[in-house]
C-alpha cells in the first residue's frame, strides 16, 4: 500500500495518507486508520506520483 506525503506549495503539510477525498470544495487527506488528517479548502490536486509517493497540491 502506498502511504503518501502529500505537498502543498511546496511544503510537507501531510504524511502517511493513503486516500484523498474531494468533497464540497474541499481535500480531505485521510491515513491508514481511516481518520481525516486534514481538511484543505481551495486546493487543486496538481500530481500523483506513486513513484515517489507524493501528492502535490496547489492553492
Amino acid at each position: 500500500m502506498c502511504r503518501f506525503k502529500v505537498v502543498l506549495n511546496g511544503e510537507i503539510v501531510a504524511t502517511d495518507v493513503v486516500r484523498v477525498v474531494k468533497e464540497n470544495g474541499k481535500v480531505k487527506l485521510i491515513d491508514t486508520t481511516g481518520r481525516t488528517v486534514k481538511e484543505l479548502e481551495n486546493v487543486k490536486i496538481v500530481e500523483v506520483d506513486s513513484t515517489t509517493e507524493r501528492i502535490i497540491l496547489k492553492s
